[in-house]
């Protein structure tokens, strides 16, 4: 039975977690595992997931819809950068497991489970500030999680304490018309990225200790693109 547990008053010192009074506890509970969509068998994760932070998506998502025709001439067109401020609900020890959780919109499933995620991972670039910090650090491939269709994970180093009230930043760009790139002339790329039907595509962040959510709670940050449009559907084969 996967839980998902929301602290949002609480003291980590040395791995140890004691609530303080007035802490609230919100749980979400699956009556059973759900499958992989990517054929990896059941994705069964650790019964209880802490949710850290209380984040948001800073500026409007932006998205820069494919056109198979500029990019065929070298420009390179099919991406989505956002940025997420994650600030915490907790103070984090050294050593706590640390990551940010981005939740696809549910139209971008198919292309993230290509290949089995890997295509998705080979078009991330990302990076994340970690509170006191002046330079951002880059994301490594392998701190990125991809294996779960429709949900990427990011992995923030954990060898610095984050206080309560502490924000670290995260960057993020998916150039996903990369992918689009590689398929064969006469795709229509409306099946593979459809078009949203509510004039945006819609992204969920959040920020626990654990790199899989099956239930995802209510809470977490939401942010929406500023176009709905994700590709042209594509050139013509004859």
């Amino acid at each position: 039975m996967k839980k998902v547990t929301l602290l949002t008053a609480s003291v980590l010192a040395l791995g140890s977690v004691s609530l303080t009074v007035g802490s609230q506890i919100a749980h979400a509970d699956a009556t059973a595992p759900q499958p992989s969509l990517n054929g990896l068998g059941p994705q069964v994760k650790d019964p209880g997931v802490t949710i850290l932070d209380k984040g948001e998506f800073v500026n409007p998502i932006t998205l820069d819809t494919y056109d198979y025709s500029l990019n065929a001439m070298g420009f390179s067109t099919g991406k989505v950068v956002m940025e997420y401020d994650s600030k915490s609900l907790i103070s984090i020890a050294i050593g706590q497991t640390k990551h940010f959780n981005l939740k696809l919109p549910d139209e971008f499933e198919r292309i993230s489970g290509m290949n089995g995620g890997a295509n998705l991972k080979s078009v991330i670039t990302a990076s994340y500030q970690l509170p006191g910090d002046t330079d951002y650090t880059d994301f490594q491939p392998d701190d990125i999680t991809t294996s779960y269709e429709g949900q990427i994970d990011f992995k923030l180093d954990a060898t610095k304490i984050i206080a309560i009230g502490q924000t670290t930043k995260i960057k993020i760009q998916i150039d996903y018309g990369k992918i689009l790139d590689t398929l064969p002339v006469g795709t229509d790329y409306k099946l593979i990225i459809p078009d949203s039907k509510s004039g945006g595509y819609t992204f969920k962040g959040i920020l626990t200790d654990d790199d899989w959510i099956n239930i995802w709670p209510e809470g977490g940050a939401t942010g929406i693109t500023d176009k709905g449009i994700a590709a042209n559907a594509g050139p013509k084969s004859f």
